[in-house]
């Protein structure tokens, strides 16, 4: 019995853990990429649980190859020249254990985000064990190690797990997403979680752009976060009783972000782990807020009062007095038609049938004085 007691603890003990490897070297810049992953941990690591890929996650390289303190990863020409992201991911869990951004300022303006690696002029890149990040032209550094692990674009067939765990597996896309939009103008974007993880919790959160990922934000609580922000700060979903959810969270572009044909992606989280996957890419056209034009307000017409007509009882006998003048010379008619305002020559003739008896007692007395 005491011989199996010491043997269990040995066995649990004594033996090495699998310890998580580290891209520490790449190079992007012909059509012979390689990455150079390495093991500070002293013990064997077995990287056939692993596979290299790209941002898009679409070009995958499956690994089969023990190593001890660095090994070559050849990758033919799945990277990008101008920039991508290279990941280090466990094939069971979709964990990335380690990965690097990079760009080429030669081909295109790099972000000013101080991770991203910059290896223009065909230069390598260099990740630290301390994450730092430096590039050199040195060319005895930057040849590929002779050590080669040999690679797959066919994932190998997974191996059953023991009754009692099981695997996780995780999926996530973008199922809904407006193809253009202003900066600044605030999107829905829809997206579904397929998992075998029920009633499990998730951080969520959209990144993307035109030549980096910290142009589009997501927002929480009436706030915004970029790729970097901490998790807990994003917005929190979670699973159903089947591993599944869909549902919407709301984005936008920066507004003091650049125009053009943004790339978008969610990242999702499991809450307790590492567990993490990404979806594919969407692409959505941002222009620049529209200008806003003022309304011109007409200016209203003045419209004309009408003067009133003169209907006294002396301009209308100075009206017959004149008329009668025969020295006064007749005004010869005006070739224009005025306009008639009817109310007022009613008015008029009114007048003149009151005043008729005067005006003819005023020319009887004139006749009697001549």
């Amino acid at each position: 019995m005491l011989i199996f007691l010491i043997a269990l603890f040995y066995l649990i003990f004594a033996s090495p853990s699998q310890a998580a490897p580290r891209i520490c070297k790449f190079h992007a810049q012909d059509t012979s990429d390689w990455v150079e992953v390495c093991n500070d941990t002293g013990t064997t690591i077995d990287l056939s649980s692993y596979y290299i890929a790209d941002q898009e996650q679409t070009n995958k390289k499956y690994l089969n190859c023990t190593f001890n303190t660095a090994i070559n990863i050849p990758l033919s020409n799945i990277l990008n020249n101008g920039g991508d992201i290279i990941s280090l991911v466990e094939i069971s869990t979709g964990t990335i254990v380690s990965s690097v951004r990079y760009c080429d300022s030669s081909i295109s303006p790099c972000p000013s985000d101080s991770d991203v690696v910059d290896i223009k002029n065909s230069l390598c890149g260099l990740i630290g064990p301390d994450d730092s990040r430096t590039v050199s032209s040195d060319s005895a550094i930057c040849l590929p190690l002779p050590a080669v692990c040999s690679v797959s674009s066919v994932a190998p067939s997974p191996t059953s797990p023991p009754s009692s765990s099981v695997t996780a597996s995780l999926e996530t896309s973008i199922t809904n997403l407006n193809s253009s939009a202003n900066l600044g103008q605030n999107l829905t974007l829809s997206f579904s979680i397929t998992s075998n993880l029920p009633n499990t919790e998730f951080y969520i959160k959209a990144f993307g752009g035109v030549n980096d990922d910290y142009s589009i934000e997501t927002q929480n609580n009436s706030n915004w976060y970029n790729y970097n922000s901490a998790w807990v700060d994003l917005p929190k979903i979670k699973t159903g009783s089947d591993g599944k959810y869909s549902g919407q969270i709301t984005i936008r572009p920066k507004p003091d972000k650049e125009i053009g044909n943004y790339r978008v992606q969610i990242k999702v989280r499991r809450i307790d782990s590492s567990i993490e996957k990404i979806s594919g890419i969407n692409y959505l056209s941002v222009s620049s807020s529209p200008t806003s034009v003022p309304t011109l307000t007409p200016t209203p017409t003045p419209t004309e009062t009408p003067v009133p007509t003169d209907i006294s009882e002396s301009s209308v006998l100075a009206a017959f007095d004149t008329n009668l003048d025969p020295t006064s010379t007749p005004t010869p008619a005006s070739k224009s038609f005025p306009k008639i305002n009817i109310p007022v020559v009613l008015m008029s003739l009114g007048s003149l049938l009151l005043l008729t008896p005067l005006v003819i007692t005023k020319f009887s007395h004139a006749q009697k004085i001549n």
